[in-house]
């Protein structure tokens, strides 16, 4: 089965990430106005490819969008390149986590806070999200950080505003529009922060499977089958 996700579609033009270090081949192309695709590869400590997007946010006619809400649940799963073919994007980009995982359903709940074009369709969610699903916390910690791209494409790093019951206010405060989370914010002030095996409340949640000498953030991901 195609793995199919809740997007980010960048409709105009495309993000900024630092300098690499110097050893690896690297081939770097601007196929858009504003956007810069960057193809790295390596083979120490062990072999690996990275496509890296790099975009600039000032740039004029740039417009992003997110899966809105939809179906049953809070949103409609696509592939990224139907996301992409859909929206006549320029750069599509696989973001949330969701529920039920795995399934084959098409219809799925959101991990974290989610906005599209300014409508707020999931929460700030502890682990598990709800009564219906299962404990993730062994790689999704609870109330994760999350991203907030303003209507005028200013970035904001994002967090839970405990004072609200309803898990939908930030600190800083912002009006969202698109809001994306992952899990762990895993660099602060350029150092890692991965987070720790030590359980709850600001660990992730030890496993047979899962523990700080196999961390779930240390698993490489493995190419997605061709659409």
């Amino acid at each position: 089965m195609i793995p199919l996700r809740t997007v980010l579609g960048l409709m105009l033009a495309g993000s900024g990430l630092g300098p690499f270090a110097a050893g690896a081949d690297e081939t770097v192309t601007h196929p858009f106005r504003g956007l810069t695709l960057i193809a790295r590869s390596e083979t120490s400590p062990h072999a690996v490819r990275t496509h890296v997007v790099r975009v600039d946010l000032t740039a004029p006619g740039l417009a992003f969008k997110l899966s809105p809400p939809g179906g049953r649940r809070d949103a409609v799963r696509q592939t990224t390149l139907d996301f992409l073919r859909q929206e006549q994007a320029q750069l599509a980009i696989n973001v949330h986590f969701f529920v039920p995982f795995p399934t084959e359903e098409i219809d799925v709940d959101l991990v974290g806070l989610a906005a599209s074009q300014g409508k707020t369709y999931s929460p700030f969610e502890p682990q598990p999200v709800g009564p219906a699903y299962v404990d993730q916390s062994y790689a999704i910690v609870a109330y994760a950080p999350a991203f907030n791209l303003d209507a005028a494409n200013r970035l904001t790093l994002v967090r839970r505003d405990p004072a609200h019951a309803d898990n939908r206010h930030t600190l800083p405060r912002v009006v969202l529009w698109n809001a994306f989370s992952g899990s762990a914010q895993i660099v602060t002030d350029g150092a890692k922060t991965i987070p720790a095996y030590s359980g709850r409340p600001g660990g992730l949640r030890p496993t047979q499977t899962y523990s700080d000498a196999h961390s779930w953030y240390a698993i490489r991901a493995r190419a997605p089958p061709p659409a």
